[in-house]
């Protein structure tokens, strides 16, 4: 059995929070042994000055001391890490910890914008590449950008999507959803689910809204998600008259959004920056084509017309063009469910599992092509 020390965030919401839980039980389900050493403060939203510290001290000698306490109880350090310093550190703490107790040490990274992290920290990420024996990034995109500047650490770097409980997002029956969240049944509904930020891009779902309703009025966009932006949102809707037509739910609980998503007809993503968003899965889970923008990890997944339509990002009038299709297409729901499958956690889990067991053999081939460069 493999022991793990799980180092990463446990709070209810985000998605590298999520990522962890849901990658834990589902490595425990295939057999691992999990130990949790959180990173961050549960249910935090709003960061105190005090809570800086709490967290920064997880991340650096709490993790160090939990991880020599603990050092008889586990084969492998495994860090959940994201992008900007003060999440990376858990990275760099668990690369000291792991040469003096003599562990084996993974890092997966969760972060967008990895080529400007990595020009921006080439020393760091240097350390910790040299450090790791196994680094996980979530798409190929990513993988390129630490080729491309780390190239002597080629062989540590594997990618692991992100995946999504397929317990939880499953087709469900689209009426009685609706009837449970009060929708209207003769209207064809479009959904997008993500904090209110300007990487999301909901101000060009909003306009391209303006454009559809020129050619059909039977729709409805829901926007859930919460932040100080939903105000201006409002003005924005209101100032484009679309006020019957796009509606600001506001924050929803995760295990609602399995309702939210088979209520929709179409699940929509217009993000200017992403890395491989969990929701993208969630939703083909339930049978939904995707429609988003060609960024991060996306275009490796919706790989065909058959799940989804894609544009640039921050084009109002190709994603309204690519909605006006969408609603028009007979969709294979089957298919899409079919095909998101293979990005089950309990299928990504095994795929950990796989890598976990070449840790020696990607360690001997790596220092092999270390020395190979250095000669």
């Amino acid at each position: 059995m493999i022991k793990i020390l799980m180092c990463g965030p446990l709070k209810d919401s985000g998605g590298v929070a999520m990522h962890t839980k849901n990658i834990s039980e589902a490595l425990s389900n295939s057999g691992a042994q999990i130990i949790f050493n959180n990173t961050s403060l549960n249910n935090s939203t709003n960061i105190a000055i005090i809570d800086y510290f709490i967290i920064m001290w997880r991340r650096t000698v709490g993790l160090i001391l939990n991880s020599m306490k603990l050092r008889n109880e586990y084969d492998i350090i495994h860090i959940q890490s994201s992008g900007g310093i003060f999440s990376f550190i858990a990275a760099l703490s668990g690369s000291f910890i792991s040469t003096i107790l003599h562990k084996n040490l993974v890092i997966t990274f969760h972060y967008r914008p990895s080529e400007k992290f990595a020009i921006n920290h080439y020393r760091l990420i240097s350390f910790v590449l040299n450090q790791c024996d196994i680094f996980f990034i979530v798409s190929n995109k990513q993988k390129q950008i630490f080729e491309k500047h780390f190239p002597i650490f080629s062989s540590k770097l594997h990618v692991i999507p992100n995946g999504f409980d397929a317990n939880k997002f499953k087709m469900l029956d689209q009426k009685l959803c609706r009837s449970e969240l009060k929708l209207p049944l003769d209207k064809k509904i479009l959904l997008t689910v993500g904090n209110l930020v300007p990487e999301k891009g909901q101000c060009y779902l909003i306009e391209a809204i303006k454009e559809i309703v020129k050619y059909r009025t039977d729709i409805i966009c829901l926007i859930i998600g919460h932040s100080k932006l939903k105000e201006a949102f409002e003005i924005m809707i209101n100032n484009l008259q679309l006020s019957d037509y796009v509606i600001l739910i506001g924050k929803k609980p995760h295990e609602e959004i399995p309702l939210w998503i088979n209520g929709c007809d179409l699940f929509v993503l217009p993000s200017l920056i992403e890395g491989n968003p969990t929701v993208m899965f969630e939703c083909m889970g339930c049978g939904k084509p995707f429609v988003g923008t060609k960024v991060g990890g996306i275009p490796e997944i919706i790989t065909s017309e058959d799940y989804g339509l894609l544009c640039e990002p921050a084009d109002p009038e190709g994603l309204a063009k690519n909605l006006l299709i969408a609603l028009d297409k007979e969709w294979n729901v089957k298919r899409i469910e079919e095909y998101s499958v293979q990005f089950t956690w309990d299928v990504i889990s095994i795929e950990i599992l796989n890598v976990y067991s070449k840790i020696d053999y990607i360690k001997l081939m790596s220092n092999k092509f270390v020395r190979s460069h250095e000669d």
